[in-house]
């Protein structure tokens, strides 16, 4: 069954992976996941002004979401972002079958036609 909200159109589904890019046995799967990103051991904000190591597709959804970010004020433009990651998600090395793999963003932003600088 279709999961929602990633299930809306326009609307990406995340999945989360674990070291060694093994699926997280509690997180998202089935036909609304189209790409995968660390949600296993990743730190974040912790009640009481805190931080804390949590598992979750939320948690992989932000990295998801950052390099999104990221590609689309490179390139000015949102579409050619979402396209450049998801072809770079999808490059044979990288892709599972039909789901993405988060690539590293200076392989999406190729992907886009935009330099990756190594300096600060």
């Amino acid at each position: 069954q279709p999961l929602y909200p990633a299930a809306y159109p326009g609307v990406i589904g995340v999945g989360a992976t674990g070291r060694g890019g093994v699926a997280y046995a509690d997180g998202n799967r089935g036909p609304g996941t189209e790409i995968t990103a660390p949600g296993v051991d990743i730190v974040s904000t912790a009640p009481g002004s805190g931080f804390a190591f949590a598992d979750g597709t939320s948690l992989a959804t932000a990295y998801v979401s950052g390099a999104l970010s990221l590609l689309a004020s490179a390139s000015g433009d949102l579409a050619l972002a979402r396209q450049a990651l998801f072809r770079a998600a999808r490059q044979p090395s990288r892709a599972t079958s039909r789901i993405g793999v988060l690539p590293p963003i200076c392989s999406a932003l190729a992907e886009a036609g935009r330099p990756c600088s190594a300096a600060p």
